[in-house]
């Protein structure tokens, strides 16, 4: 959990510096905006396949203890 804080700050920091590079050279934010879209879009996809893998952990692991159950 600290990792994430950590690289949330970071990118706190560094964001506004590459956001304001790159207004300059393309003259508008549309680009920026665009680019800030796609990698919201990323991580809420990584997120919700986080949330399937370790549901789909939790499946297994409860189906292992039903049939260490049933040999016991």
């Amino acid at each position: 959990m600290s990792q994430m804080t950590f690289s949330y700050g970071e990118a706190q920091k560094i964001r506004p510096t590459r956001v304001g590079f790159m207004a300059n050279r393309y003259e508008n934010f549309e680009n920026v905006l665009i680019l800030t879209l796609l990698v919201v879009i990323l991580g809420a996809l990584f997120l919700l396949l986080a949330g399937i893998v370790e549901t789909r952990g939790r499946h297994v692991q409860d189906d292992q203890c039903l049939v260490d159950d049933l040999q016991d």
